[in-house]
């Protein structure tokens, strides 16, 4: 790594196509970073807006299976007043013609 650098272990002076090259160098990593900072930040609001999602879902979610419970106890309550009413529908017949 020594040699590559031109750092032996003592003080040089870096020739300025040395200083140049690592400008050049530092330049790209910039540039790396920034567009992984884009990227991050742009990721990070994909996350928000999904979770805010999620949330406004459960709501809906919560809603449908509150409404539903309530059709279901509708539909069970209309069953036994309809049985209740055949039945003794059924028992009047049975009493009227002697089954």
């Amino acid at each position: 790594m020594g040699a590559d650098c031109g750092w032996s272990g003592e003080r040089q002076a870096m020739s300025g196509d040395q200083i140049a090259e690592l400008s050049e160098r530092l330049s790209v990593v910039r540039e790396s970073v920034a567009r992984i900072e884009t990227r991050q930040s742009v990721i990070l609001d994909l996350l928000e807006r999904s979770q805010a999602s999620l949330g406004e879902y459960h709501g809906r979610l919560t809603n449908i299976e509150r409404e539903a419970h309530t059709i279901k106890t509708k539909l069970w309550l209309v069953a036994l007043i309809s049985g209740a009413v055949v039945s003794t529908a059924w028992e009047l017949i049975k009493r009227r013609f002697g089954l």
